[in-house]
């Protein structure tokens, strides 16, 4: 056959009818096992929560420092979200005992919780303009409920601490930069003291500088500040960073000390009574040798003697014992990696303050002391004339950062007072009734739409050897070109039925009993590789 007869809808359809089995049973078997395998998918339920951050009552809007709610509320989330935290939820409320049952790592787990918190920060009621939805979903409402309430409660509580540490870092920052801005101002007088009499607004009057020396100057010096400005963006932002990272290390830290009182508690307390006894005996042995008059060989003496030193070597051992033990705990770990990333960035900025260093050419001094004044003769030469300009220009981004700083301590003491935006929570954490996941009339059409899918390519399979022969009366008439005259129908005797009817009988007993198992082994795969949820995400 040197091509194949084209085919109409109307044979297409006859085919599906003269072999529906081959569609019906791989779609009805998927079906099944799918609907199986919805049905013990456990439900999963949301709790939710809004937070209003209201302005403090009886504040002018200039009494209060401005804050970015948005960065105050990613720092808050990142408090809320640490390991140990959540680790205490955890353990608290008993969650994800199936995954710790399967052994999966606890950071897997604490991963798995991350991402079923959710921080909504933009705000969906028309009556806030700043405010924020927390929500948590868990299998039991009830549970839902509490943890989201817990983080909730943790969120405004690590509000006043998140506002004063950043007020705290933007105050350090700011000293930091003026100290450096002082000392370049001290070592550029100190190397030319006539700068003490330039004024902020000009250069100094009497320096002989053409229009054309003058300009190419100008330009450079832009260039300059621009990227010693670049070169100080930088340096603020790891000093930022470190400050973060100090504050994570400090918590992560605390963590690891309580855990090693809790695993040295019982060592502790035998150290102590081996002390403590010690104690006892040399008490015991300046009694007969002070009060007594007993002497140094004596057998009493000697006997306390030789159980001083044996308690001596006993808390020896212990100690021997305690310092030999360098298994490290997941927190310990932790901590180092913080520790490395700190150190990491400290290199960074040590690289970036030499970097500013060899930029501006002096090194920064901690404070600027008064000047003298002074009033030494000016150069008339255009070398003078830029360092005047450069002067000028430092002296006046001095200005420009010690206002700030005034200003960053102004609101700091603001914060102090208690005048800060506050967090309060206007909807409660609802008990969910109905579950958000699974959507199960979504996955049964899905499950349908799959199997008539596999159905129709198990026709595809069984008819596929059948294109090379003649399976029809229109096959015989395409093929060989010749009119057809009729069609003989097959012939089958009582017997021959009967054997059929037997062979119908035997095949259906065979094809449910395979039908069932297949339905059941499709189904534990389905819920084993979780193919619903990778469908369908939550």
């Amino acid at each position: 056959m040197d091509s194949l007869r084209p085919h109409t809808l109307g044979d297409y359809l006859r085919l599906a009818r003269r072999h529906k089995l081959a569609i019906a049973v791989p779609a009805l078997i998927f079906v099944l096992a799918s609907g199986i395998a919805i049905w013990q998918l456990p439900n999963i339920y949301e709790s939710a929560t809004f937070v209003i951050v209201e302005s403090p009552q009886g504040s002018a809007m200039s009494d209060r420092p401005s804050i970015d709610i948005g960065r105050r509320l990613a720092t808050i989330r990142q408090q809320v979200t640490t390991r140990s935290g959540l680790e205490e939820l955890i353990e608290k409320y008993g969650l994800y005992k199936k995954m710790q049952e399967r052994g999966e790592p606890a950071d897997s787990i604490v991963a798995v919780m991350r991402s079923d918190i959710a921080i909504d920060v933009s705000s969906v009621r028309p009556d806030a303009t700043d405010a924020f939805s927390i929500s948590y979903r868990a299998p039991d409402p009830e549970i839902a409920r509490q943890v989201t309430t817990e983080l909730a409660d943790r969120l405004i509580a690590g509000n006043l601490q998140a506002v004063q540490s950043e007020a705290a870092g933007q105050v350090g920052a700011l000293e930091t930069r003026a100290g450096e801005l002082s000392g370049q101002l001290l070592a550029m007088e100190s190397r030319a003291p006539w700068l003490i009499s330039v004024k902020e607004d000009a250069i100094p009057q009497g320096t002989s500088v053409s229009t054309r020396a003058a300009g190419p100057s100008q330009q450079a010096l832009r260039a300059r500040l621009a990227d010693t400005g670049n070169i100080k963006d930088q340096q603020y932002k790891l000093r930022q960073q470190i400050h973060g990272m100090e504050g994570r290390i400090v918590e992560q830290r605390q963590i690891v000390e309580r855990q090693k009182k809790n695993q040295t508690g019982r060592d502790g307390s035998t150290v102590g009574a081996l002390v403590a006894k010690r104690a006892e005996l040399q008490g015991q042995r300046e009694n007969y040798v002070k009060a007594q008059g007993l002497t140094e060989k004596h057998p009493r003496v000697v006997a306390l003697d030789d159980q001083i030193d044996s308690i001596n070597r006993a808390i020896a051992d212990i100690r021997r014992q305690e310092a030999s033990a360098v298994t490290q705990t997941p927190e310990e770990r932790e901590l180092a990696a913080l520790e490395f990333e700190r150190d990491k960035l400290k290199i960074e900025l040590e690289v970036v303050d030499r970097q500013l260093q060899r930029e501006l050419g002096t090194p920064p001094e901690p404070s600027r002391p008064s000047l003298q004044p002074a009033g030494p003769v000016v150069p008339r030469d255009p070398g003078s004339a830029r360092l005047a300009q450069d002067y000028v220009a430092l002296k006046q981004s001095y200005k420009e950062i010690t206002s700030k700083l005034e200003k960053a301590r102004l609101d700091s003491q603001v914060i102090e007072s208690g005048k800060i935006d506050r967090f309060r929570v206007i909807d409660k954490a609802n008990l969910p009734e109905l579950p958000v996941w699974p959507n199960r009339r979504l996955l049964v059409i899905i499950s349908v739409l799959i199997g008539l899918g596999l159905g129709i390519a198990s026709l595809f399979c069984l008819t596929l050897r059948k294109v090379t022969s003649l399976q029809d009366a229109g096959d015989v008439g395409y093929y060989t070109g010749l009119p057809l005259l009729g069609v003989v129908p097959t012939i089958v005797t009582p017997a021959e039925q009967a054997l059929l009817a037997r062979k119908r009988k035997t095949r259906l007993i065979i094809g449910t009993v395979l039908g069932a198992i297949a339905v059941f082994a499709v189904s534990k795969a389905l819920m084993i590789s979780h193919f619903f949820e990778l469908v369908v995400r939550r």
